[in-house]
């Protein structure tokens, strides 16, 4: 028996035309479905959340720059919310001694801050999302205000606000 006949069937049974017809309609039914199937589950579209970030390295002049009350943005998405908290302080860096011995230090002239931003989300199992912008604790991400924009801002955390 021949894989595929004379009159073009696979196996006798379905002709190979009409197998990629039936494996094309269900692919873009996979695709346009795969949006609703998704694993992600929303506890609820809009509520608000606190986002805190971390930007080490940030130069004195840099840091006075931030202001309670800003609109913050992620660079290469949306806006992420409001500023209600700026802490800074020096920059805690770890140095050797003569000795070999490891020592915490602040850096006589670099900040490190710490930015908490309220805004809108949505949180699901494992994901979140903060104006439109996945937000996974420990990534690193590019944001910026009016007057500040930083390469290296670390989330440190995403978590609901209890009303």
């Amino acid at each position: 028996m021949r894989l595929v006949d004379a009159k073009g069937r696979l196996l006798g049974i379905i002709n190979l035309i009409d197998l990629l017809v039936v494996i094309l309609v269900i692919g873009a039914a996979l695709v346009v479905a795969w949006p609703r199937l998704s694993h992600q589950i929303t506890i609820d579209q809009g509520q608000p959340v606190k986002v805190l970030l971390y930007v080490d390295y940030v130069k004195p002049d840099v840091a006075e720059a931030l202001k309670v009350g800003d609109q913050i943005s992620v660079v290469s998405g949306g806006a992420l919310g409001r500023i209600t908290d700026v802490k800074v302080q020096p920059l805690k860096v770890v140095t050797t001694k003569d000795d070999g011995t490891r020592v915490v230090v602040s850096d006589p002239y670099y900040k490190e801050v710490y930015i908490t931003v309220e805004g809108k989300g949505q949180l699901g199992h494992g994901t979140a999302k903060v104006g439109g912008n996945e937000m996974l604790v420990g990534d690193v991400i590019k944001v910026h205000t009016d007057n500040f924009r930083a390469n290296n801002a670390n989330i440190l955390s995403v978590e609901p606000i209890s009303k």
